[in-house]
C-alpha cells in the first residue's frame, strides 16, 4: 500500500474516532442514576465533588440503595440507586436542603431532552416533597426549566427539553424542599437520553395526492 493512501486512511480512522467520542459526549450526563458510588444502604454526602459527575455546593445529599428502605415502592427504569436531596442534617447545620449540579458538553443551538424520575422520602414529614430544575451556562444566567413534587413513594418519569446556549451547559438540581428535614425528593436521571437537533427550516415535503377512484355503479365492485 502506497504511503500516502495510509497516511490518508490514518487520518480517516482519527477523525471517525474522534467524531464518534464528541457524539457521544455531546449532552450526555456523567453518573445520570447516582450509581457511583455503589451503597448498600444509605451513605450520606457533603464534600463538593465526593459524588461521581455532580458538584454539592449547598447542604447535603443522601446516596440510596433503594432496595434497602423498607416499604419503597420500587426503583426508576431498573436503576438500583438514586439520591435525597435533603441529606442528614447533622452535616450541614445551617440546613440539609442541597443544591447540586452538572456541566455538560453541548453544541451551542441544539435542543436535549433529559428524563428523571421523582419520589418521596415518606419517612417523616413534610408529606411533600419538592425540587426545581435550572438549566443555564456556567458562571452565568440559570433558566427554570420546572418545579416538581410529589408525596408518594413510587417513582412519576418525568421529561423536559432545554437548548444549548453554548459549549457547556449546567444542569442544576435544588431541593425546595423544607431546608431542615432530613426527608426530601428522589431523584434519579434516565441513563439514555433523546437528543433532539436542530429544528429544520427547510418547508415539509408535501405528499403527492393518489388518484381518485373511478365511482362504482350497480354492480361494480372496486379492487
Amino acid at each position: 500500500m502506497p504511503k500516502s493512501l495510509k497516511v490518508l486512511l490514518l487520518i480517516f480512522l482519527i477523525f471517525t474516532l474522534v467524531a464518534k467520542s464528541s457524539l457521544y459526549a455531546d449532552g450526555e450526563l456523567v453518573n445520570p442514576s447516582f450509581s457511583q458510588p455503589p451503597v448498600s444502604g444509605v451513605q450520606i454526602v457533603a464534600r463538593p465533588s465526593a459524588i461521581v459527575g455532580w458538584k454539592i455546593t449547598k447542604g447535603s445529599i443522601d446516596v440510596v440503595n433503594l432496595a434497602s428502605q423498607p416499604g419503597y415502592a420500587g426503583n426508576f427504569q431498573g436503576n438500583p440507586q438514586a439520591i435525597d436531596l435533603n441529606g442528614y442534617l447533622g452535616s450541614t447545620p445551617k440546613g440539609c436542603a442541597a443544591t447540586i449540579y452538572q456541566d455538560v458538553p453541548t453544541t451551542k443551538g441544539r435542543l436535549y431532552t433529559y428524563t428523571f424520575g421523582m419520589a418521596a422520602n415518606t419517612a417523616d414529614d413534610p408529606r411533600v416533597k419538592s425540587l426545581k430544575i435550572l438549566w443555564g451556562t456556567p458562571d452565568g444566567d440559570m433558566t427554570l426549566v420546572g418545579n416538581y413534587s410529589t408525596s408518594s413513594a413510587k417513582f412519576t418519569e418525568h421529561h423536559f427539553t432545554v437548548k444549548a446556549e453554548g459549549t457547556t451547559s449546567r444542569l442544576m438540581l435544588v431541593s425546595t424542599t423544607d431546608s431542615m428535614s432530613n426527608y426530601g425528593a428522589y431523584i434519579c436521571f434516565s441513563v439514555q437520553q433523546e437528543k433532539t437537533e436542530r429544528p429544520r427550516t427547510h418547508a415539509p415535503l408535501i405528499p403527492t395526492p393518489e388518484p381518485p377512484l373511478p365511482a362504482s355503479g350497480p354492480g361494480d365492485t372496486i379492487p
